[in-house]
């Protein structure tokens, strides 16, 4: 079904292109309503991952971007952030702070190393999960921004690594009865990308939070939070099939001598195109996700679920 995204929204074209069902328009009222915290210098590239994840779903969706109020310096000298007219699409996070919405994704950050109270944007983001706890139905945190969640709810840190975590990893699930993972009980694949693991030892007797998948190499991959309605997903299952290969190469032109992925280019050879072995999971997870965001919204079942009447940038 349509996923509704603002008028401006330069990439709508390659969206559309890309065989994604999104729609310039306003959503009808049994749309849910989805805000997205975008905390990554490329943005166009996150968008388009979002909704190629949210895509699997089969309920109307609008999307409402936002940014910091105070991004990080690297983020504000990506080329993204030239493009004045991409940009009206995304308000300020502040301004949600005044609006309830079904659900809230929250992106990963490219903050290296850094300490969360490092970040420019800690404090603005601690005030985002505070809102989001009373005015958002269920919010999927995304790599960092998973982190960062069990940081300010639980006071959980992550341990750094010196090596980059870096790979398609296998998941087992520790709670086959969480609906996030209905159809998955057997496990799945997903891509890593991150210098950070949270070990199932530091979350297993923190109250309200439940660990749903986990990699021995890699920690704990899927976990619930259910005292502040948040999905940790420290994992990348939004990511698309060329993702990885572009980090190894931009990594290798950077000269920092990465590893190849893990389990990803067909006999270890870059020069082979990578299969997307988690589009299954991919699939699966969104569409869970997403009916617990719909919880008393109807489902359309029929007709047009978007009028063509423009809609306001960030509605």
């Amino acid at each position: 079904m349509p996923i509704g995204v603002p008028s401006a929204l330069s990439t709508f074209g390659k969206l559309s292109q890309r065989g994604l069902d999104v729609w310039q328009g306003q959503a009808s009222k049994d749309a849910i309503q989805v805000a997205v915290l975008n905390l990554m210098p490329g943005k166009k590239a996150t968008e388009a991952q979002l909704v190629g994840l949210l895509d699997n779903a089969n309920k109307p969706i609008q999307l409402s971007f936002f940014r910091s109020n105070k991004p990080e310096a690297d983020e504000t000298r990506h080329e993204d952030w030239a493009d004045r007219e991409h940009l009206s699409c995304y308000r300020p996070i502040s301004e949600a702070w005044s609006r309830k919405f079904d659900a809230l994704i929250i992106t990963g950050a490219p903050v290296g190393q850094k300490s969360f109270e490092a970040v420019t944007f800690w404090d603005e983001l601690r005030r985002t999960y505070d809102w989001a706890k009373d005015n958002v139905g269920t919010t999927l945190n995304i790599c960092w921004a998973a982190a960062a969640a069990l940081k300010h709810f639980h006071g959980v840190e992550r341990t750094l690594e010196e090596k980059k975590l870096f790979g398609v990893y296998p998941q087992q699930i520790w709670s086959p009865g969480d609906p996030l993972v209905a159809g998955l009980e057997n496990g799945f694949l997903t891509p890593v990308s991150r210098y950070s693991i949270v070990r199932p030892s530091q979350v297993e007797n923190v109250a309200g939070v439940e660990i749903v998948a986990n990699n021995a190499v890699t920690g704990v991959g899927l976990v619930r939070d259910r005292t502040n309605r948040q999905i940790l997903a420290f994992n990348h299952l939004e990511y698309s099939r060329g993702t990885l290969a572009r980090e190894y190469i931009r990594d290798c032109e950077k000269g920092m001598n990465p590893d190849l992925p893990f389990n990803y280019f067909p006999g270890d050879n870059p020069q082979i195109k990578p299969f997307e072995t988690w589009a299954e999971a991919r699939r699966i997870f969104a569409g869970n996700w997403v009916n617990e965001a719909s919880v008393g919204k109807p489902v359309a079942k029929t007709g047009n679920y978007f009028s063509s009447r423009p809609i306001q940038a960030a509605l």
